[in-house]
């Protein structure tokens, strides 16, 4: 897995390079965005876009999504010249939404650094994260790929986004409104449109590419769906017990008051009086360190963290079973089954 990721990354960033460039050109902006004749501002640019951007993209990521892109096209024996630059839309919205979430989560860190809105405003990261995500399906209609192809792409980004926002949404409204009678299928659907939406993009456009037939489609779906339920979980896990590479703050999910799979769970295999003082902690979007450890006890004495990573792992056994029927056995396959593997082993 570490030698595929190593040999796809470099190329994926090179074509980040070319369509998002750190300083840009009138001639470049009348190639690829606008001939109109007027005089663009690349001071502009580099200060409102490529700047914020590129903060996010060089603080690290793991280009999960794009390498999926390619990985998939791999799998399933494609040859498009334009994979790389269509790896790429994956990236390029996951890195948008960050920024807004990281404004909406009120946020300090991402990484390991301080979030774009803290560094470049509220304005200008909201106007960027948006910007990332439109110019993304810009980079469909710009490419060399047939016009059904095409349209494949844009129905995929376009679905998928809508759950991701309604996902988010959902997120975001659980915790302001401090509502704690969330069921665990409740929990699912949300994760499952939070992070799977851009999995399903990142797989999908890999299999598009490669002439993939609508069978590969669906069942993709369902594998990004169970991947990401399984890495959210993951996550929720790592916010509370990090690993030494954890870029975020510890205990950030309890002071934003989130509704994590690990509360759900723990709200309903707790003691009254354990159940009340969670959800008052979580309702105090405290920063104290004691309180944020006196809840992670609480999650562990109901043995959420156990739980959690059981199912995340069930999960996974079926997204590999399902990855077996659904794709032929080659040495791109076993790197797949690898990362479904990672999913829930990593540490950041």
């Amino acid at each position: 897995m570490k030698a595929y990721f190593s040999s796809k990354i470099p190329l994926i960033e090179a074509e980040i390079e070319k369509i998002v460039p750190r300083k840009a050109t009138g001639e470049w902006f009348g190639r690829e965005v606008d001939d109109h004749g007027y005089d663009f501002d690349t001071n502009a640019w580099d200060k409102a876009i490529a700047d914020p951007f590129y903060h996010m993209f060089d603080s690290g990521g793991k280009r999960f999504r794009p390498v999926l892109s390619c990985l998939m096209h791999d799998v399933l024996g494609g040859d498009s010249s334009e994979i790389y630059r269509l790896s790429t839309i994956s990236e390029m919205i996951h890195s948008g939404t960050l920024i807004v979430d990281d404004i909406e989560d009120r946020s300090e860190l991402r990484r390991g650094k301080s979030c774009v809105h803290k560094v470049y405003g509220e304005g200008i990261a909201v106007n960027c994260g948006n910007f990332l995500v439109y110019y993304a399906q810009k980079i469909v209609r710009d490419s060399r790929v047939s016009d059904a192809e095409k349209i494949v792409i844009y129905n995929i980004i376009s679905e998928e986004l809508t759950k991701l926002h309604i996902g988010q949404g959902m997120d975001i409204w659980w915790g302001e409104n401090e509502k704690f009678d969330i069921n665990m299928d409740q929990y699912l659907l949300m994760t499952s449109y939070k992070t799977g939406a851009l999995l399903n993009v990142a797989l999908n456009i890999g299999a598009v590419l490669a002439g993939g037939e609508s069978k590969y489609l669906f069942g993709l779906s369902d594998i990004a769906n169970k991947m990401g339920i399984a890495f959210q979980i993951k996550d929720d896990i790592l916010n509370l017990k990090p690993g030494k590479t954890w870029g975020k703050e510890t205990g950030e999910d309890i002071t934003e008051g989130k509704i994590t799979y690990l509360v759900v769970y723990a709200l309903k295999n707790s003691r009254t009086k354990d159940k009340k003082r969670l959800q008052q902690i979580l309702r105090s979007k405290t920063k104290n360190k004691q309180d944020i450890n006196e809840a992670i006890e609480i999650m562990q004495g109901s043995k959420s963290f156990d739980a959690g990573l059981e199912f995340a792992k069930e999960l996974i056994v079926k997204a590999k079973d399902n990855t077996i029927k659904l794709l032929d056995d080659n040495k791109y396959r076993k790197v797949f089954l690898e990362i479904l593997d990672y999913c829930v082993e990593r540490e950041k």
